[in-house]
């Protein structure tokens, strides 16, 4: 579920997704994004795109690194 979060910032830019669209995209529900945001946040992975009360969400630095590595690792394994 977490990457599949990723997956969707990742198509974002920096201008981000909001929570809603972010539900949409990967069906999950209000309190599960909310729970895994949490926990990417925490992890410096994902950054708030403004300062709003309920901003739109972007990969950090760390994040981008984190996707690519994991992208990497999901293409060595499928070829093995």
């Amino acid at each position: 579920t977490r990457l599949a979060i990723l997956e969707v910032l990742a198509d974002s830019g920096m201008l981000g997704v909001s929570g809603s669209e972010i539900r949409k995209k990967t069906k999950i529900s209000r309190q599960l994004l909310s729970h895994h945001i949490s926990e990417l946040r925490k992890s410096d992975i994902v950054e708030p795109a403004s300062e709003r009360k309920r901003p739109n969400w972007k990969l950090s630095s760390k994040g981008k690194e984190t996707l690519e590595a994991s992208r990497k690792l999901s293409i060595s394994e499928s070829l093995a």
